[in-house]
């Protein structure tokens, strides 16, 4: 029992007398209880009334407090939405085009289980989201309504969310065609799993040129690596089942399987003697880039030095050709051209050219010419 004051001011009273004195009151068993016993509304009912009630955009309530299909939950419907309540999640509502894709899953028994949110605006002010026990559900003007969930959602807000370089996703988890893993697309890249490999990212140029070859049916397999960057901090990479994929801002991406790889890997990778595949600006400028011929690795050098005067020994072109000076390099063969009348040829002794042969030991070093009339 608790005492409090009743004021007998007309048109009040108390049991039907008024009066100025203090009187007992024994409606209630706590002053400070919220509402009267058995009066008191529920998670669901308060939260709907917390949202504005009948003119939220929920609108007007539909069904009675509902015990879920799986027994654990219980919900109310409205005319816009719903309001899912379980005693570890609590009451939140889903409405829209989110509830749309979240009935498609398989409401609470699907793989998102119960909300854990209400609907909610992203950061960047572009879409719409509610989050789950096991998952995720994001809508934007652009990409529609799709969810995200299991391994693949634990690795996107690591790029982060769809203020990242992914952005926001275009394609529901789904199952890939050899029925190994799973994925979802983003706007700029993809994340994929399997049992053996995890969760792993793969955006931009790299993207793009795994799925030239034709993705995990492709001869790289699935990702081993998210995109990383080089330890030069001029390219990015990932590593693949079957390979690799690199790319730098002078080359663009290269597919590099992988026995060049480890033969590459040997020579110090993008800051070695190759430099990046494809590469026009090699680190080092007497070297010149990596580049591949009909599946044939050719470096091409200009290292060649005209120490003290020396020059390759072209004596043999004869005619109006420049001779050798002394000093010339011995023991290389040497590359004879047919002379036209009135043509000469000049020596342009200071490139070479060295090419890899078999085990990269047999090198050949040849003049380049160039004719002239006289």
């Amino acid at each position: 029992m608790a005492c409090r004051v009743v004021s007998c001011t007309p048109p009040y009273e108390l049991f039907g007398e008024c009066s100025n004195a203090s009187a007992t009151d024994n409606a209630t068993t706590e002053h400070s209880a919220p509402c009267l016993p058995g009066g008191c509304p529920g998670a669901i009912e308060q939260h709907y009334y917390d949202l504005g009630g009948p003119g939220s955009f929920l609108g007007a309530q539909l069904t009675g407090e509902m015990v879920a299909p799986d027994g654990a939950g219980r919900f109310t419907n409205y005319q816009n939405g719903a309001i899912y309540w379980t005693p570890g999640t609590g009451a939140w509502e889903v409405h829209g085009a989110i509830k749309l894709e979240w009935a498609a899953t398989g409401w609470e028994r699907g793989p998102l289980g119960y909300p854990v949110t209400d609907e909610l605006p992203t950061p960047d002010g572009v879409g719409r989201f509610n989050h789950f026990q096991a998952g995720s559900i994001y809508w934007s003007p652009d990409t529609g309504v799709h969810e995200v969930h299991g391994d693949v959602r634990a690795s996107w807000p690591a790029t982060g969310w769809e203020r990242g370089p992914l952005g926001y996703p275009l394609t529901d988890e789904t199952p890939t065609p050899d029925g190994r893993g799973r994925y979802n697309h983003f706007q700029a890249g993809s994340i994929y799993w399997t049992a053996e490999t995890g969760a792993r990212v793969v955006r931009g140029e790299i993207h793009r040129r795994w799925a030239e070859r034709g993705w995990e049916r492709s001869s790289l397999d699935y990702p081993l690596t998210d995109e990383l960057g080089t330890p030069d901090g001029r390219g990015r990479f990932n590593h693949f089942e079957g390979g690799s994929v690199y790319r730098s801002p002078a080359s663009g991406g290269h597919v590099v399987y992988p026995q060049i790889r480890d033969r590459w890997a040997a020579l110090g990778w993008g800051t070695g003697l190759l430099g990046y595949p494809g590469d026009r600006r090699p680190a080092d400028p007497r070297r010149r880039p990596l580049r591949r011929l009909r599946g044939r690795l050719d470096l091409l050098r200009s290292d060649h030095r005209r120490a003290r005067g020396a020059r390759p020994d072209c004596a043999h072109l004869g005619g109006a050709g420049r001779a050798a000076e002394p000093g010339g390099v011995p023991g290389h063969r040497r590359v004879r051209r047919a002379r036209r009348p009135g043509v000469g040829l000049r020596a342009r002794p200071d490139h070479v050219e060295r090419r890899h042969r078999g085990d990269d030991r047999d090198l050949q070093l040849s003049c380049r010419h160039q004719k002239f009339v006289g």
